[in-house]
């Protein structure tokens, strides 16, 4: 009985694993574009990346590690992104060996973002992180917060790295085609 539970739960694994695991693809006519890949908010919603981006430019914050969230909170206050007209994700980039713990990952995420906007905003993607950063034009440091702005095609308009700041802040805006 305990055999055919744990062949049950690695056919389950198994297939979680396969339909979760896509692995970023750069685009080889141009440097700095968003690889297509898929990735569920943390409210369960499915959204193919970057087709179903929410605006024609969109800001996007990008974290490699859990401790960058302080980065990323940092340009949702100082842009008051919540209150704000600006088209905007939060992309955590989690390595592709982690999606087997991923409903772990996502809840934990989710517990720690009462709100449901937010929420709603976070996609997280299962992905080689190297290739998801060469990709997109940037240095892979897995050290580092990025903010992006990316159009509907997936072209990386500009970005910059690290925590808010005003001047970083003007050149994001100016991307966006605001102040």
């Amino acid at each position: 009985m305990k055999r055919i539970h744990t062949t049950k739960y690695l056919m389950v694994a198994l297939f979680l694993t396969m339909s979760f695991f896509i692995k970023a693809q750069p685009n080889d006519e141009s440097k700095g574009t968003f690889p297509f890949l898929s990735g569920e908010n943390l409210n369960g919603k499915t959204f193919n990346l970057p087709q179903d981006l929410p605006a024609e430019k969109t800001l996007v914050l990008i974290a490699f590690q859990r401790e960058q969230q302080v980065d990323l909170d940092s340009w949702s206050q100082g842009l008051d992104l919540l209150n704000s007209q600006i088209a905007w994700i939060e992309v955590p980039v989690i390595s592709t060996p982690y999606v087997l713990g991923s409903f772990i990952i996502n809840s934990g995420m989710r517990r720690g973002i009462p709100n449901p906007k937010v929420r709603e905003r976070v996609i997280t993607l299962y992905t080689d992180r190297e290739a998801f950063a060469k990709s997109m034009g940037i240095e892979y440091n897995k050290n580092e917060a990025y903010v992006a702005v990316i159009d509907r095609s997936g072209k990386n308009l500009g970005f910059v790295k690290g925590f808010y700041d005003e001047n970083k802040a003007r050149e994001i805006l100016s991307l966006l085609g605001l102040k």
